[in-house]
């Protein structure tokens, strides 16, 4: 199937003042759905799901695929690798929390920065920054599978190529 699904359903209203319920269920409306996510779930709504800002992350997160990263083939390769991974990644999440915690730190956290390469701005992180988002993929690695591993060793190593930085509009201060 194609496009958003339409369901008919029923629909019970009640007032919050009185305990009474109105059946409207004559009423004639549908309900759109997306369409399903990839089995497995989406490891960017997992790690922002209930978070206070959840919406806005996840638009910045489109955002970043859509402007900047399918523009490339390193960044093609990288999104497919998201959507190849994200099943165990969202795995990974569920079943160790602390995994989910320091995600959604590490969104919060660049965010400024991913806005900044979307806008074409100066996007600077530090060395320090480096060092911290290569423990966060290190405890992703350490949980996941051996294709996993090598795909977060290849992310890590680009991360330091001064290349893939200028590539994507980062600058790393020392």
């Amino acid at each position: 199937m194609t496009g958003p699904a339409s369901n008919q359903c029923r629909v019970r209203v009640s007032s919050a003042n009185d305990s009474s319920v109105n059946d409207i269920s004559d009423a004639n409306f549908s309900i759109n759905e997306p369409p399903p996510p990839p089995p497995g779930g989406c490891a960017a709504k997992t790690a922002v799901q209930g978070t206070p800002r959840e919406a806005n992350t996840l638009t910045l997160l489109y955002r970043f695929r859509d402007r900047v990263l399918s523009k490339s083939a390193r960044g093609q390769q990288y999104i497919a690798q998201f959507y190849q991974f994200s099943p165990e990644a969202v795995s990974l999440m569920v079943s160790h929390p602390a995994l989910l915690f320091q995600t959604r730190e590490m969104l919060r956290r660049f965010m400024p920065v991913i806005q900044s390469v979307i806008d074409r701005q100066a996007a600077k992180i530090t060395q320090t920054d480096l060092m911290d988002i290569d423990r966060f993929l290190t405890a992703y690695a350490a949980q996941g599978s051996s294709e996993f591993r090598r795909t977060i060793k290849q992310l890590k190593r680009d991360l330091r190529d001064r290349q893939v930085q200028s590539e994507f509009g980062i600058t790393v201060s020392h």
